[in-house]
């Protein structure tokens, strides 16, 4: 796209050049889709410079994923910075949160985490809220503040996932007990969290299984989460590199990138590599996997093979899918179970429950064992938190869905 082709892109062009910042906004992500990196980069700038708060987000997530500009995580983090330090545009201050939680741009600061979090929650946020009590430790004497949190939350987005059969009411909650639950979230570092124990499903294929690492609220938080992103599952295609659809594969998904992320899914991630060993930037960003009766993920491998002259730039950039970690986030619903072909077995998961499944063998070679499927639930909905163990660390924004 060198000039607009049409009446209406003229007009847009138009108030562009008249300084409407909304306009030219449009007409960065006008040329980002016609592929034209220069003019979107250079029409973001400006809008921008203006100091509006959209275009500065846009801008720093599009440096963050290298899109439209130079891939700059740094300057994307203080450009972030800067529109949560000014008050402005409403996930500034948790996208910067999450950053600070995995060290993306910055040097990792839980506790700097916790209180961004802390300030969007004073302002009555209620998915802040919702944080601050779902990060509470479960131990007695943090349970009455737990559920002021939990009731403060369901109060003021019907969204929220309050205590079961509780009747959200208007509820207040005073700036010193946000304090004292902030405080308590903070001296709690969900990046020390380590799996009490495990159990060995499979030896050949590998495959392990460790108990009650996502409790009930978080797994009923991300469901709620999760609901309203979900669109139809893809495939890679062997044959051009391209995601496609495809019958093999029916569910649906949802994809939870960094900036529609919070410490939740982040605790939850950092639970994930704990568990394998791994670094937590190995791991790719989660999916929500949503299979209703009937719908299936036939018999496929998740390595990526190497015999695939289209996937040659991803194992380069990205390596080898090693791991498979799986959460189970409900067990309320007959059949679904992750089956084993070549076993001639299947896993029926717990809710709470981490499955992983190893990819590759122990030389990283792909292990062709691990062949499995998602069989269809025959009654209920089944939810999984799902993500993929890399060899590399991964860039801020990988292949969008698995």
């Amino acid at each position: 796209m060198t000039s607009p082709p049409n009446s209406d892109e003229k007009r847009l062009l138009q108030r562009a050049e008249d300084g409407n910042v909304s306009a030219q906004i449009d007409l960065a992500f006008n040329y980002e889709s016609a592929g034209n990196t220069e003019l979107a980069a250079r029409w973001m700038d400006q809008a921008a410079a203006t100091g509006d708060a959209a275009a500065k987000m846009q801008r720093a997530a599009w440096k963050l994923y290298g899109t439209n500009f130079e891939r700059d995580e740094e300057a994307a983090f203080l450009e972030i910075q800067d529109v949560a330090c000014a008050g402005g545009e409403g996930n500034s201050r948790t996208f910067l949160a999450v950053l600070l939680a995995y060290g993306i741009g910055c040097d990792r600061n839980w506790r700097q985490a916790v209180e961004w979090i802390a300030d969007n929650a004073r302002l009555g946020h209620a998915r802040s809220i919702m944080q601050l009590a779902l990060l509470q430790p479960d131990r007695s004497e943090n349970a009455r503040l737990t559920q002021l949190l939990l009731n403060c939350a369901a109060s003021l987005d019907n969204r929220a996932i309050a205590p079961r059969g509780h009747e959200p009411a208007r509820v207040q909650i005073p700036d010193c007990e946000l304090d004292a639950a902030a405080a308590v979230v903070a001296d709690c570092d969900a990046a020390l969290w380590r799996p009490a124990t495990s159990t060995v499903f499979s030896e050949h294929p590998r495959v392990d299984i460790y108990p009650d690492v996502a409790p009930d609220l978080w797994r009923r938080y991300v469901v709620r989460t999760a609901q309203p992103l979900l669109h139809g599952a893809h495939v890679k295609d062997a044959h051009s590199g391209r995601r496609i659809r495809d019958p093999m594969r029916t569910n649906t998904v949802a994809l939870i990138e960094l900036w529609q992320s919070d410490l939740v899914f982040y605790a939850l991630s950092a639970r994930i590599a704990s568990a394998t060993g791994d670094a937590i930037n190995r791991l790719e960003p989660p999916n929500i996997l949503n299979y209703r009766p009937g719908q299936t993920y036939q018999a496929h491998y998740d390595f990526i093979d190497p015999d695939v002259p289209f996937f040659q730039n991803e194992l380069s950039a990205q390596g080898q899918r090693i791991k498979t970690p799986l959460i189970y986030l409900n067990d309320n619903y007959q059949g679904g179970a992750t089956e084993f072909p070549e076993l001639k077995r299947g896993y029926k998961g717990v809710a709470g429950n981490l499955l992983v499944l190893h990819n590759t063998d122990d030389d990283g070679n792909p292990d062709l064992q691990s062949l499995h499927i998602g069989a269809p639930p025959t009654s209920g909905v089944k939810w999984v938190f799902s993500t993929r163990v890399r060899t590399k660390p991964q860039v801020a924004r990988i292949w969008p869905e698995i």
